[in-house]
């Protein structure tokens, strides 16, 4: 029987938002999540990230992302995606696939200091 996190879940949901809104000027209602993003050179690896994540190999998808050595912005935007389409899988799914809602939001405060968003980590 695992816990059940919603309020970290919402919590992460808000804080993607809240990044998305702050970085690249995004309403809410402009905000995707899907990579018609801003940058398509991305594109394939983000298909591939999200088809590790739905085959169970969400640490393997994680790792993926970080070896990566990216400078451009849209490059966080896609980590963000990528969180949140993590975030949106139940928590038994995270616990079989030995995840967690916190390694979720260790990731997204990573990826924020990574690209100097550092006063965003404090939310």
């Amino acid at each position: 029987m695992s816990i059940k996190c919603s309020g970290l879940k919402d919590d992460i949901v808000g804080i993607i938002k809240y990044s998305v809104s702050i970085i690249f000027g995004r309403t809410d209602e402009e905000i995707k999540f899907a990579l018609g993003l801003t940058d398509n050179r991305y594109y394939d690896l983000y298909k591939h990230l999200l088809s590790l994540i739905d085959e169970g190999k969400i640490n393997e998808a994680e790792n993926m992302m970080y070896d990566r050595e990216e400078d451009s912005i849209a490059y966080l935007e896609l980590m963000l995606s990528v969180y949140m389409y993590i975030n949106e899988r139940s928590d038994d799914e995270l616990e079989i696939n030995n995840y967690s809602r916190d390694e979720i939001y260790d990731g997204i405060n990573m990826a924020l200091k990574k690209y100097n968003c550092d006063s965003l980590t404090l939310i």
